[in-house]
């Protein structure tokens, strides 16, 4: 299915009641408008159904939906009392085949009869059939059951082009709040009547019981021939539960065959039970049409089914039968998309995106998504944390999980988590093998030179000292370049910081001619004295003139 799955079960034409719409218990309810009437089908191998619609009376075998008839339009191989065949054109399968009833009482598992208070045949539909499937199958009016509240019946009949049978599809839908538990009932009159006889079963023998899949009946050979169709009934699927047929009632001698299923149908939803007629000119061809249908091994059985329709069928698993590997099925999660058959299972294809982290549901039943609200506690989600793992939902939020082992059971590596990256194992450098040195270098020069020790492993170098004791330099190392030394420019590093400008004299100094001040060198440079340094100098001389003096007197 694509992303709109839809589920489609039958056109719209509800009555407010079953009114107007079945027969309760033999009682009449308001007769409908429309006039009885019979609409031919007819199949593959050129056998014509007569299906009753618009059945205005109190009747059981011949209810709505029902086929009155069936025979072939021309003449076919018929078997004979001696094993072998004579052309003939069969007729008078029915008279009466497939009426459809509902019961919750399992005492009305039973023949249908109009004044069985118990059941509740559908039938006096009222409002007319509309034809599908390219003109190949009825669908009959949506009614409301009065004997079984909140229970919708609708059925649907099915005649293929392609190959030999008719197929019933009963359309139960539970319209209440609550799911329902019910029988629903099949019964039919035959055209062999009393010489009816059975003459296999998918068990092997001519007998019918609950476990069967299958049955078959003729009317018995009168003389060499028997003018009668031959009949496979087919009451579920191969691979069905077998406990849905809960009653069936096949006997030699009993043209009034019926079969019940016990069903349950949620609240809200829909379900389907299909069977099947298929006639033939001999027994063994019966056989092998009616394993074939059990089977669900040609696709005309399941045609106009949708995928959405295959997986709502109680009695057959119609969702991957054989033939249908890589066909598109719904596995009755309407949240999923694109779902395919592989080895006879319907496998989940993506779920659309719905909310996220621990908010958004979305409803299978439906496929209606919201977003906001909390998902189950317990569903695994992601703190967006990598050294987290094991996170579940509680209360719409994530929890934080357990701390993942980072640990890689390598003692040359260090082992730690980024939470964005997860795990990281770093190698130890001195625990790499080597052969030479260049083996050891990691092209980084500010940890130092490694070098290959005498044990043939790696080992650390000397991480550099860059310090060059100038403050005036900012020390730094490159991995590719080393140490380096940026000059410093700014503040007491500045060129010339603290100096008077070269070309004006000191401040507060005297003059160079008047002998103090500064005095100039042969570079042209000026040193600066301090302002004490003239009076210093003339007491010396004053001192040692007073000495010399001295000496002369003596």
């Amino acid at each position: 299915m694509g992303p709109n799955k839809k589920l489609v079960i039958a056109p719209p034409m509800r009555t407010s009641s079953l009114h107007a719409a079945l027969t309760l218990a033999g009682v009449g309810l308001s007769a409908a408008a429309a006039r009885a009437d019979q609409l031919t089908l007819t199949d593959a191998a050129g056998v014509a159904y007569q299906v009753n619609h618009g059945i205005t009376y109190a009747t059981s075998s011949s209810a709505s939906g029902a086929a009155s008839e069936a025979s072939y339009t021309a003449p076919v191989a018929a078997s004979t009392v001696g094993g072998g065949t004579s052309m003939a054109t069969l007729s008078d399968a029915f008279d009466g085949y497939g009426a459809l009833a509902v019961a919750t009482d399992p005492a009305a598992q039973t023949a249908f009869g109009t004044g069985n208070m118990l059941q509740e045949i559908y039938n006096r539909t009222g409002a007319a059939y509309t034809l599908g499937c390219d003109g190949r199958e009825m669908t009959f009016p949506v009614v409301a059951s009065t004997l079984i509240p909140g229970l919708s019946v609708s059925r649907r009949v099915f005649v293929p082009a392609d190959d030999s049978f008719l197929r019933w599809t009963e359309v139960l839908e539970n319209t209440g709040a609550t799911d329902l538990t019910f029988f629903v009932g099949a019964y039919s009159n035959l055209g062999s009547d009393s010489n009816t006889m059975l003459f296999g079963s998918s068990s092997g023998d001519a007998a019918a019981s609950v476990e069967d899949t299958w049955v078959a009946t003729m009317q018995a050979f009168a003389g060499t021939s028997s003018g009668d169709p031959r009949l496979g009934h087919v009451l579920r699927g191969t691979r069905s539960d077998a406990s849905v047929v809960s009653t069936v009632s096949f006997a030699d001698g009993d043209d009034n065959p019926y079969w019940w299923y016990a069903v349950t149908v949620p609240a809200g939803a829909t379900r389907l039970l299909v069977h099947y007629v298929t006639p033939a000119g001999n027994q063994a061809a019966v056989r092998t049409q009616a394993a074939e249908l059990a089977d669900m091994a040609n696709p005309s059985s399941i045609a106009c089914f949708t995928d959405v329709e295959r997986g709502l069928i109680l009695n057959f698993d119609a969702v991957c039968p054989p033939g249908r590997e890589g066909a598109s099925c719904e596995d009755g999660n309407l949240c999923t998309t694109g779902d395919v058959c592989t080895v006879g299972v319907c496998v989940a294809g993506a779920a659309p995106e719905c909310g996220s982290g621990c908010l958004g549901v979305c409803e299978p039943s439906t496929g209606v998504c919201d977003p906001m609200a909390n998902r189950p506690d317990g569903t695994t989600c992601d703190d967006a944390d990598a050294c987290t793992t094991g996170e579940t939902c509680a209360a719409g939020a994530c929890g934080t999980g357990t701390a993942v082992s980072c640990d890689d059971d390598d003692g040359c590596t260090t082992d730690t988590c980024d939470a964005a990256s997860g795990c990281m194992n770093t190698m130890i450098a001195e625990c790499q093998p080597c052969t030479t040195a260049s083996d050891c270098d990691d092209s980084n020069a500010c940890n130092g030179d490694e070098t290959c020790s005498s044990t043939g492993m790696c080992a650390p170098g000397t991480v550099p000292d860059c310090d060059d004791g100038d403050a005036c330099t900012a020390d730094s190392c490159d991995a590719a370049a080393g140490c380096e030394h940026d000059p410093i420019t700014t503040g007491s590093c500045a060129p010339d910081a603290g100096a008077p400008d070269a070309g004006a004299p000191d401040a507060g100094a005297p003059d160079a001619g008047a002998g103090g001040g500064t005095s100039s060198g042969g570079c042209g440079c000026r040193a600066a004295r301090s302002p004490g340094a003239g009076a210093g100098a003339a007491g010396l001389v004053a001192l040692l003139a007073a000495t010399l003096l001295a000496r002369r007197r003596r």
